[in-house]
This record gives C-alpha cells, sequence and structure tokens, in this order.
C-alpha cells in the first residue's frame, strides 16, 4: 500500500477514536515547581506506598516523601527518615519500586556503585510497608547498575531494565508470572539508549499510545527522550526532543528522575532532581499532552501504519 494511502488510513482511524492525528502523540510539559518535594539528596523513584491513590516519592537511600494531599488535589509532602532500617550500605544508591509478588504491595530493588542488585520484599501491607532483605534474589551484577521495574514486552508482569557503567540500556525478561518472578538467562540491548553513569532512568507512556517511553540523564548530560515507535509487546526506540518541549532545566548536575502523577489526571508528570550551585533542588513539570488510550487500539494502528 502506498504512503499516502496508508497516511489516510491511518487518520481515518485516529477519527473513528475521536482525536486528531496532528495532535494525538504531542507531548508538552508546564512547570509547576510549587508541588515539588524537596530536600531530596539523590536519585528518586516513586509509588503509592500507603495505598491512598496519589503518589509517594522514595530517595535512593531510607527517606521517603508520603504524599498526604490525596487525589484529586495537589500533593502536601510530608518527610520520613530510616524507612529501610538494616539496609546494607552502598555508594550511588539507585531504587525501583514494584509489586513482584502479587500481594498488592510494592517491593523494592535497588543498585549502587558496586556489582551487586539488593532485594527487598515488602512483607507490610498496602498501607503500612515492611521490608525484608532477600539476598538470594541477585548475584553479582554490573557497578552503577540502574535498575527500573516495568512491563516492557506487555506480557503482564515486571521486568527489569538497567543502565550500568558501560553506558548502554538493558532487558532482563521476567520469564516467571506477576507472582514469582524469574529473570531470563541474558541481558538484550535497547539501542539507541546510552546513558554514561552515573545514569537516572524513568519509563512511562508519555504520549498515550500505550507503550513505555525512556526517559534518562547522566549527571552532566542533558535529559533525553527516547519515543517508543513500536506496540506495547515490541519496543522500538527513538530519540525524540518534541517530546520535551516546555522542559528547562537551570544549568547544574542531575542527579533524580521520576514520572509520577502529581496531579490525578491520568498521565505522568515529571519530577528532576539538580545540583545548583551547592543545592540540591526538586523541579516539577506536569504533562499536557493527550490522554492515554488502549494500548491493543494504538499498538494495531501504529502495526498498520509500519506496513
Amino acid at each position: 500500500m502506498a504512503r499516502t494511502a496508508m497516511a489516510m488510513t491511518v487518520a481515518a482511524a485516529l477519527m473513528m477514536l475521536g482525536c486528531g492525528a496532528a495532535t494525538a502523540t504531542e507531548v508538552y510539559w508546564t512547570p509547576a515547581h510549587e508541588q515539588a518535594p524537596q530536600g531530596i539528596q539523590s536519585s528518586i523513584t516513586w509509588g503509592d506506598l500507603d495505598a491512598d491513590g496519589d503518589a509517594d516519592i522514595a530517595r535512593g537511600s531510607d527517606f521517603v516523601c508520603w504524599n498526604d494531599g490525596g487525589c484529586p488535589g495537589p500533593p502536601v509532602w510530608r518527610v520520613q527518615m530510616g524507612v529501610l532500617p538494616g539496609t546494607p550500605s552502598c555508594s550511588y544508591r539507585q531504587t525501583t519500586l514494584g509489586d513482584l509478588d502479587g500481594d498488592g504491595d510494592l517491593d523494592l530493588i535497588y543498585g549502587c556503585f558496586e556489582p551487586q542488585l539488593h532485594m527487598f520484599w515488602n512483607v507490610g501491607t498496602p498501607q503500612v510497608p515492611a521490608w525484608q532483605y532477600d539476598p538470594s534474589m541477585f548475584q553479582g551484577g554490573a557497578n552503577y547498575s540502574v535498575p527500573f521495574l516495568a512491563d516492557l514486552d506487555g506480557d503482564g508482569d515486571l521486568d527489569l531494565i538497567m543502565v550500568t557503567g558501560c553506558a548502554g540500556a538493558f532487558f532482563r525478561e521476567n520469564v516467571g508470572t506477576p507472582q514469582a518472578p524469574v529473570w531470563g538467562g541474558s541481558s538484550v540491548n535497547i539501542p539507541p539508549v546510552y546513558l554514561p553513569p552515573p545514569a537516572s532512568i524513568a519509563l512511562g507512556d508519555l504520549d498515550g499510545d500505550g507503550d513505555l517511553d525512556f526517559l534518562g540523564f547522566s549527571t552532566d548530560t542533558p535529559l533525553t527522550c527516547w519515543e517508543n515507535v513500536g506496540t506495547p509487546q515490541s519496543w522500538s526506540f527513538v530519540e525524540n526532543p518534541a517530546m520535551l518541549t516546555g522542559i528547562a532545566l537551570p544549568p547544574g548536575s542531575r542527579w533524580g528522575l521520576a514520572l509520577p502523577d502529581l496531579d490525578c489526571d491520568g498521565d505522568l508528570d515529571l519530577l528532576v532532581v539538580v545540583m545548583v550551585g551547592y543545592a540540591m533542588e526538586t523541579f516539577a513539570y506536569l504533562n499536557e499532552g493527550p490522554t492515554p488510550v488502549s494500548p491493543a487500539t494504538w499498538s494495531s494502528i501504529k502495526a498498520l501504519y509500519r506496513q
């Protein structure tokens, strides 16, 4: 089928969904720095750690910013230290949260400068986390391991995405189940993502098309977005600066990155931790792009367009 005819077919499909082709994947951001938690000194991740429906923020060590604001409504942050007592010490800790055993609460993995990933099961409740260290889950690894849990292959369980000291991004498939993770034997490179250490990463559906896009930066390299132009089951990443429209970070080294839904509108917003001068500051941007739609619908349209 000719490309022009194919484009007309895609446009017709978009009209049936009630949206125009010109605005289907626009992503732009507006600053909302007053909604950002402060006092964060390193990498960050997010998750609903107390099951109240809003996003809480965890720093890479034992520091949590609880969101007491509720949804809908702006976040109201409350800091708690000492949330992870007995955590093995390491430098440059990078944390990720996800429910790996299907019990409704969030478990935790973190990486370090040292070549080791650390696993903590949440043995508490969805409302009150309690952590139990499991040294058997990971053996060895690479320096500067930056982990992130996400279902990158669309099979319903959480996979492991990592950036390591060799500056590449890698995919470790969860070949187990949503209740019992088993990591595939080999890591698969994720081109063209390349981030020299120390780095921070986050994955999420930024453009509402049902698959996961990739954000990342290194301490001294700019924030970069790689759009997923594949499907929810088969990724294909292309660098797309247009998906960062409206983001203007101040000069300084970059240390933390997260994609929580700050304003409870169903899309992912952005938090960035930057060292400005001698102080760490956190900046917030709200995602003003399209509302997320059905992954199956959008993957069918993308597949049609690529034929």
